[in-house]
């Protein structure tokens, strides 16, 4: 902590933008708790925050850099109440290896995603830029965006319809492009999926190849927000997508239910055929046939009570990081007791 403390007096002299405080602040932290290539980041973090400082590139801010408390959100790893938890499996210190939460990142305001971070960011372990909002969004506030992401211990990476539209209208280049970008940019992780296109035999390896020489987390995905597949061939498929190089598998969230209830069989074939703790369970967006709040919600306990706490869910919305927490905290028994009669 001495040093973590060195480093802030250091800054405290003079404030500046709030996210070059973190970045620093965080890299520190991250030093003294020996993470990988965390000296370096340290050095060029430092290097670059006190470059933009001097040249007045930085905002300045009438606040004092973040206070003690502010700065530890990101790894918090005790919470209010700890007694209630004695004896819980849930993995709580980041990074995680099972238990992630993964996030669907719509475009949120920087000033919004900061708040849901300070409450929720230990909760949370990737965030999945959809669609085209990446594309969309201003590249200066993406940087700063990303970077906020990271210094929560957050990865952010692309989802997998941006680069179906690359491969599908300017072919294999243009997905190295985009994915070199994309690692520029700080992202961390991308996706290969087949959900509006269909990969030839072989191509999901090679891209996903392809992703870890650029020094990004290949996911894969499996099911289509169409017609449902079997058990048996989604089970296959998964097995397919780790043989082909997948870090981790995302099952599709149109996949998890069948009319407006979950698929427990599905979800059983998963936990017992497949590492469980490199797939995760998408849930399905609302605008789906038969998909409400309620069901979702239905969907997230079933999980949990199927798989245990520390399942892997993701597409979960902004807002509901601490709900979701609260869930695997298994404090909530009763919806815990519905979804147990649910499942029979």
């Amino acid at each position: 902590m001495r040093f973590i403390f060195l480093v802030k007096s250091v800054l405290r002299f003079r404030a500046w933008s709030d996210f070059g405080v973190r970045r620093v602040v965080n890299a520190a932290f991250n030093v003294q708790h020996g993470s990988v290539l965390s000296a370096s980041r340290l050095f060029w973090t430092v290097s670059w925050e006190g470059a933009k400082f001097l040249t007045g590139s930085a905002q300045i801010t009438a606040r004092d850099a973040l206070d003690d408390a502010k700065t530890g959100r990101a790894v918090m790893t005790s919470h209010a109440f700890d007694f209630l938890a004695e004896g819980s499996e849930r993995a709580r210190r980041k990074p995680r290896v099972r238990g992630m939460t993964s996030l669907e990142e719509f475009g949120t305001p920087l000033n919004v995603l900061d708040g849901e971070l300070a409450i929720g960011g230990h909760a949370l372990d990737y965030a999945k830029f959809t669609a085209a909002t990446a594309h969309a969004s201003d590249k200066a506030v993406l940087r700063d965006k990303i970077a906020l992401y990271c210094d929560h211990m957050v990865k952010p990476y692309l989802g997998g319809q941006i680069y179906e539209y690359a491969l599908q209208t300017l072919g294999l280049a243009a997905v190295e492009r985009l994915w070199s970008e994309a690692a520029e940019l700080g992202f961390q992780a991308c996706e290969v999926s087949g959900t509006f296109i269909s990969l030839a035999p072989g191509q999901r390896a090679e891209h996903l190849a392809l992703a870890r020489s650029l020094g990004l987390e290949g996911f894969a995905e499996t099911g289509t927000p169409g017609d449902k597949q079997t058990v048996e061939n989604l089970v296959a498929d998964v097995a397919g997508c780790f043989a082909d190089g997948a870090a981790h598998v995302n099952v599709e969230g149109a996949e998890m239910i069948e009319g407006s209830s979950p698929r427990l069989d599905l979800i059983r074939a998963l936990r017992d055929r497949c590492p469980i703790d490199r797939i995760f369970f998408e849930l399905p967006w609302i605008g789906y046939p038969g998909i409400s709040h309620s069901v979702i919600v239905k969907l997230k306990h079933l999980l949990i009570l199927e798989v245990g706490v520390n399942v892997n869910i993701a597409n979960v919305q902004q807002g509901d990081l601490v709900e979701l927490e609260a869930m695997r905290s298994g404090i909530d028994i009763p919806a815990l007791w519905a979804a147990r009669q649910e499942g029979g």
